[in-house]
């Protein structure tokens, strides 16, 4: 019953596929985790990813524990595929060169602190403050070149989550985040031209819960998230994640695969189902090491996370495809993040 049950449920989020578009975004501020797990975090968020993804996981005690309050910081170094075979091909520092003249080259600094109290197990909250700055660069003369582009961006994000149904073979939540966010923009193409933009975009999220579907405590969660609503950038995403508790020497320890659709617009106007797959995998040992992997749009993403003290440090690689077909624009970023919790 409950494997028919789960069907059903992904019968009915697919409904919802071809009436939603997507823009794009890169967001300010992008966790280790959905990084290297190709951004298939959307329906078993965990810590952080609650609120930057989908606030209806505030109010989940998701595998091994969520945590309460967070400072993130991270460095993230964008480049385009065309120049990562530059590399082999000359020194460091022509490479360095090659990359920004011929290929252009980008870094973003964002920061994230989160407060997520966990006081109650049917209602919940949680609020944070996001900024990063992101910059561009592409052409002549090294190293900032005669074109570029920087960003700022600022937010704060205040969520709400409700388990309203709490069985003991079904579970659900829904969530709500606002956030206020101000951005700036610099484009530095000859006319060094400035914009500033301020929105309240309104997030909404759900979580179905079916416990112990293949064995007690593995756990089958399917999820739908609208973003940015009363903006125009509003999209839609589903997914299904299945969470595998074990054991290793009486540690704790869980895997947990996602697959999610997100894009919408690319199956409705391009029919792209490729572009918007998003599928990754989690390996988590006792909360203190984390392996993951992901493929997103054809390419695949990986990365680790690893508990130092009270820190967590992470590693993590992921390519997009930026362009109107897989293989026509691809960038990739490498992440390096540094998380107090």
């Amino acid at each position: 019953m409950k494997y028919i049950f789960c069907v059903l449920i992904f019968v009915f989020q697919s409904a919802f596929l071809f009436c939603v578009d997507y823009i794009l975004q890169e967001p300010v501020f992008k966790s280790n985790r959905a990084c290297s797990m190709a951004d298939a975090v959307f329906s078993n968020p965990r810590g952080i990813d609650s609120l930057l993804y989908n606030p209806a996981g505030v109010s989940e005690k998701i595998y091994p524990k969520n945590e309460k309050a967070s400072i993130n910081l991270a460095l993230d170094i964008f480049i385009k595929n065309s120049a990562i075979d530059e590399v082999k091909k000359s020194s460091f520092l022509q490479n360095a060169k090659n990359l920004i003249s011929q290929n252009g080259i980008g870094a973003k600094l964002p920061i994230l602190i989160s407060f997520i109290p966990q006081k109650n197990h049917f209602i919940n909250w949680a609020v944070g403050f996001c900024g990063g700055t992101y910059l561009f660069a592409n052409g002549e003369p090294f190293p900032l070149g005669t074109q570029g582009y920087l960003h700022h961006s600022f937010y704060f994000p205040i969520a709400l989550s409700l388990k309203f149904l709490d069985l003991d073979s079904i579970s659900a939540n829904f969530g709500m985040c606002v956030n206020p966010k101000f951005k700036t923009y610099k484009i530095f193409n000859g006319y060094n031209e400035e914009k500033t933009n301020f929105s309240v975009p309104v997030d909404l999220g759900f979580i179905l819960n079916v416990k112990n579907v293949f064995y007690n405590n593995s756990d089958v969660r399917f999820a739908f998230v609208t973003k940015n609503l009363f903006t125009e950038d509003i999209f839609v995403n589903i997914g299904v994640a299945s969470i595998f508790p074990f054991k290793i020497f009486k540690i704790d320890c869980a895997a947990i695969i996602s697959a999610e659709l997100h894009q919408i617009n690319y199956l409705y106007i391009e029919n792209n189902v490729y572009k918007s797959l998003r599928i990754g995998g989690e390996l988590g040992f006792a909360d203190f090491v984390f392996l993951r992997a992901g493929l997103k749009s054809g390419y695949f993403s990986f990365g680790i996370e690893f508990k130092i003290l009270s820190c967590m440090l992470g590693f993590s690689w992921q390519t997009s495809e930026n362009g109107t077909y897989i293989g026509d624009n691809p960038l990739s970023v490498l992440k390096i993040s540094f998380s107090i919790k």
